[in-house]
């Protein structure tokens, strides 16, 4: 997998996370001091921006994505766990 190293003050070089970004300023105005907000807070926040649908998504949510990624990697995971044991047994 290719890695891109973005230029520091570049903002168009990382646009999923200057989106990102706009997205949380709904929530949290720039200047925000996290220490006043409970950690529930910032996990309710986190929990509507990943339910929330993303067009660099495909239109899904990003809690969609990954729980489809566990689901496949544990399908994965079985699957070698089983093969490994009927190739010992």
């Amino acid at each position: 997998m290719p890695v891109f190293f973005c230029h520091p003050g570049r903002r168009w070089q990382r646009p999923s996370n200057e989106n990102t970004n706009g997205l949380l300023r709904n929530y949290l105005p720039k200047g925000t001091d996290l220490r006043v907000h409970t950690a529930e807070d910032l996990a309710r926040v986190a929990d509507e921006l990943n339910r929330r649908p993303r067009k660099t998504l495909g239109w899904h949510t990003p809690n969609a994505l990954f729980a489809n990624l566990r689901t496949c990697g544990e399908l994965a995971l079985r699957r070698a766990e089983t093969s490994a044991s009927e190739a010992v047994g």
